[in-house]
């Protein structure tokens, strides 16, 4: 067995090829995220998830905030 791959990488592979070009690495979404939402725009994610009963996931799409942003702005507000 170990030969039989010896010869499959002989015959598919040649001196000359170049190995694949590097991409960068960059984790999938925006290039510059927004980290929270201006306090302006508080008593409206309030009413949405309190009297309207929204996901936290869609009113987190809605503004481009994660829904941990959310949780997060739904505590502070509460203080």
């Amino acid at each position: 067995m170990y030969l039989k791959i010896q010869d499959l990488l002989a015959q598919s592979g040649t001196d000359d090829a170049s190995p694949p070009p590097i991409v960068g690495k960059r984790r999938p979404g925006p290039k510059h995220p927004t980290y929270g939402i201006p306090s302006e725009y508080w008593p409206m994610v309030i009413h949405r998830v309190v009297e309207q009963k929204e996901p936290l996931r869609t009113v987190a799409t809605a503004y481009g905030v994660s829904h941990e942003t959310i949780r997060c702005t739904m505590l502070h507000s509460q203080k």
